[in-house]
């Protein structure tokens, strides 16, 4: 069984992402990295993460040998968000964005961000929770936070932390006893994008527009591609309308 005590609490950091990663030898399974501020915070692609002290959950989930893909590690990350604000705001309009967002209507809330080391891997998670407007703006454009979206500050935001990392190793448990299928059907259904026409930088940087009709239980979002009506399967890429 995993220990569920141990939480490192950092004033400030780069990124727990890559405090936990270039430490990842001396952590536990199950430990948590979590800092007041990260000075160098990044998401997907490397994209900076928009990180001021002491408003948001800057935290990081260090889990040794992972017994499934690293799909499944984002979905247990995104799962846990969604559980953990709905037990604070259980009316909020929460969903997951294919592949790594969490949105409240149609903002952005959150994000998920795996990634491996050695024979485990790192589950990163930024939520805003107490951001203002003014520095949701200064983010992006398309983000929100638990305060904008409720007017209620939150007194303390480390219990989101902790409620996190039991959270994500229930889920972990979950899937080891009953494999990783109930998982996949759960984040599917809360998938903000199910039937919307969307479109699609893929690596190869060639853009496909179509209607999202599944998920594939490999992380992939699948198409009926404009105007041809094939079927594509795209596992990478940058979302540029929903």
């Amino acid at each position: 069984m995993i220990q569920r005590t141990d939480i490192i609490w950092l004033a400030e950091v780069d990124s727990t992402n890559r405090f936990a990663l270039d430490n990842f030898r001396w952590f536990e399974s199950g430990t948590m990295i979590a800092a007041s501020a990260q000075s160098a915070g990044y998401g997907t692609k490397g994209r900076a993460w928009l990180s001021p002290p002491d408003v948001n959950v800057y935290a990081s989930l260090v889990l040794r040998d992972f017994p499934f893909p690293v799909h499944s590690a984002a979905r247990i990350g995104s799962l846990a968000v969604l559980r953990v604000l709905r037990m604070h705001e259980p009316g909020l309009p929460l969903s997951v964005k294919w592949p790594n967002d969490i949105l409240c209507g149609h903002k952005k809330i959150a994000g998920v961000l795996c990634e491996t080391r050695d024979n485990g891997l790192v589950i990163g998670i930024g939520i805003n929770i107490n951001m203002d407007r003014e520095a949701a703006l200064r983010a992006s454009s398309n983000a929100t936070s638990l305060f904008i979206e409720t007017g209620k500050r939150q007194p303390d935001v480390g219990i989101f932390v902790s409620e996190l990392r039991n959270t994500a190793l229930d889920l972990l448990e979950q899937a080891r006893s009953k494999g990783d299928s109930e998982l996949y059907e759960e984040w599917k259904s809360e998938n903000y994008l199910s039937g919307r026409s969307v479109s699609i930088r893929c690596p190869d940087q060639n853009t496909v527009s179509g209607l999202v009709v599944d998920f594939s239980p490999d992380g992939a979002i699948i198409l009926v591609e404009n105007p041809s009506g094939n079927i594509v399967e795209i596992r990478s890429g940058d979302l540029l309308g929903y």
